[in-house]
């Protein structure tokens, strides 16, 4: 191949930049182009590329990781970079920026998934509560009826409030109720009227014989009072 000779083509800085205008890293992250000396080819900061002053720490790391994404320390920070080299000019696209800023929104997510499963919780528990006493508290009213039933409470009625199944419970209680006061009711009726006729019949058999011992006195007084003679 034989040489013609040299051809150079010019391109301004501005046709670069707008390539990655519209990027941005973190809140201080900066991107820039470097060639494969170190030198700048163009920068998102206006008075960089101006003076051509680029941290030498930052194209240092940039030139030792080409390709690829790494971390660093400069004066007590922490700093992650990423690269990328071109294929057909080899120029390095750089960006750096401080590794809290990306923590940073990382921290706030995690606030807000904290956040949420706290509230999350806190539903779930009032609502487990207000399930619980809307359960328990009418299970709890029929309770204490059914101990004053036990202790002699034949009049104690539930109100039928509650769920499905505590209002069930509740109607048939109050049914159960009614039903042994209505037997015992009648048990005691039947009983007094027993009652009643066993002392008729015991009445029954202690008038005659009251009858027979009175006549039966009496004669014995009168043979007392009547004079010998008279004795029958």
């Amino acid at each position: 191949m034989q040489y013609k000779g040299l051809c150079i083509f010019t391109i301004f800085e501005q046709a670069i930049y707008e390539k990655y205008m519209n990027n941005r890293i973190g809140k201080t992250g900066k991107i820039f182009i470097i060639d494969e000396n170190g030198s700048l080819i163009s920068h998102m900061d206006e008075n960089a590329l101006k003076t051509k002053n680029v941290n030498p720490v930052w194209v240092e790391n940039a030139l030792a990781n080409k390709n690829k994404s790494f971390t660093f320390t400069e004066k007590g920070k922490t700093y992650l970079g990423f690269t990328q080299t071109s294929g057909l000019t080899g120029w390095i696209t750089v960006g750096i920026v401080p590794l809290n800023e990306l923590t940073e929104k990382m921290n706030k997510l995690s606030f807000l998934a904290y956040a949420i499963m706290v509230i999350a919780i806190l539903i779930t528990f009032a609502a487990a509560v207000f399930i619980s006493v809307t359960i328990t508290s009418p299970m709890n009213r029929v309770i204490e009826s059914m101990r004053e039933f036990q202790e002699g409470n034949f009049n104690t009625r539930i109100d039928l409030i509650g769920g499905y199944e505590v209002s069930k419970l509740a109607e048939y209680f109050n049914i159960m109720v009614e039903k042994i006061k209505e037997l015992i009711t009648k048990e005691y009726e039947l009983e007094r009227k027993k009652k009643e006729a066993e002392l008729y019949v015991l009445q029954a058999q202690i008038n005659p014989h009251f009858l027979y011992n009175t006549l039966e006195s009496i004669v014995w007084k009168a043979k007392l009072s009547v004079p010998k003679k008279f004795v029958i």
